[in-house]
């Protein structure tokens, strides 16, 4: 389960959300950054993605999927809201101290299944990061890990989570992926984009898996 105190921060992130754009109330994604990338090529539904070297927060969670979801969502949302290597004393009357450093919140997030029940959730860091800049997490259940530049196959679709959905459109991906010059080189993952109250068919989700050529 989520906690209270993460909760609460989410809470405060959302209602802020509704001041910047009035999409927020029905859950569309409002000045949330995403890592850049090149389209390079269409295939039907899918879109082959060149994305730059990236930053990431990784956790891995055993257990029932959607648990391991929530689990590491947790894990991951309180490093980014402060529970990290930043934290310290500052005189809260300063209108722009805060106790720890709070890291902007990034989409998609990704689950990826792993061996043995296990699956990684990870949450990309903002690009005004590097190594030596980014705040270290606190938790030892959390690994920050550069991403090489890396090609990716897409395919975006729309409704609720669910284990069903998740695995019909990986097993899509894969298949249509077959049939064309570019070869998977890693595992398939779920991307998730929009938070959970957003109308299912406005809801951004998407299929991704590591190609080459």
């Amino acid at each position: 389960m989520i906690s209270a105190k993460t909760i609460s921060k989410l809470a405060l992130v959302m209602v802020s959300s509704l001041f910047v754009s009035a999409c927020s109330v029905i859950g569309i994604r409002s000045g949330t950054a995403e890592p850049p990338f090149v389209a390079l090529d269409r295939l039907g539904q899918i879109e082959i993605r060149s994305y730059g070297p990236l930053l990431a927060a990784d956790t891995i969670v055993e257990g029932a999927e959607e648990d391991a979801l929530n689990v590491g969502f947790s894990r991951l949302a309180d490093y980014i809201f402060g529970n990290n290597s930043s934290a310290r004393d500052i005189d809260m009357t300063v209108p722009v101290a805060k106790s720890s450093e709070q890291i902007a919140m990034t989409a998609p997030v990704v689950r990826e299944s792993l061996e043995d029940g296990r699956y990684r959730i990870r949450f990309f860091m903002p690009s005004s990061y590097d190594l030596a800049s980014l705040p270290q997490p606190n938790s030892r259940e959390i690994e920050i890990v550069a991403i090489p530049e890396q090609q990716y196959a897409v395919i975006r679709y729309s409704g609720n989570y669910s284990i069903t959905s998740s695995m019909e459109r990986q097993n899509e991906l894969l298949s249509a992926i077959a049939a064309t010059p570019w070869q998977v080189s890693g595992p398939v993952s779920t991307w998730f984009y929009d938070p959970p109250w957003t109308i299912p068919w406005l809801r951004r989700n998407e299929a991704a898996v590591p190609i080459s050529r």
